[in-house]
């Protein structure tokens, strides 16, 4: 008897954290920009999520908040991880600077907190930098909290 077990689940150990924010004070978002949008520390967060979280709100220009990572020292897959909420909506985006097409997006749709991870992974070499979006309201408006943001490299 043979048996073929396969799962689309991601295997923790290989996945290595090379960046988190819990947005606990002012000084965990002094290098998120601001673009068009608002962004203000929040005392809404989910189960484990400390103090506070990153609320954002913008206009019609998006994005409304970046971050930027900054430069890989080596080359791999990289993903992300975050607990979200809105109001009504709003979406997180990894990209590699100087090339939009390259990115992965989640869209935060859920009104109680809810648990998001990337669905692929994207491939960058170890000279690409990293840009973080968060983007919410505009036509309609809304907003969107975010907390325990991570980004993480794996092998898969």
């Amino acid at each position: 008897m043979l048996l073929i077990v396969v799962s689309c689940e991601r295997n923790d150990e290989k996945l290595q954290q090379i960046y988190f924010n819990s947005f606990e004070n002012r000084g965990d978002v002094l290098e998120w920009q601001n673009f068009g949008g608002a962004y203000y520390l929040s005392g809404d967060v989910p189960e484990g999520g400390g103090d506070s979280s990153l609320f954002v709100s913008g206009g019609c220009t998006v994005p409304h908040v970046i971050f930027e990572y900054g430069i890989l020292n080596e080359a791999g897959s990289v993903m992300f991880r975050c607990w979200g909420k809105s109001i009504p909506g709003g979406e997180v985006c990894l990209m590699k600077k100087n090339d939009c097409r390259s990115s992965i997006t989640t869209y935060i749709r859920d009104s109680i907190w809810t648990f998001h991870e990337s669905d692929t992974v994207l491939e960058c070499s170890e000279k690409d930098t990293l840009i973080v979006t968060l983007s919410s309201g505009g036509i309609k408006p809304g907003g969107m909290f975010i907390d325990n943001f991570k980004l993480l490299k794996t092998d898969q």
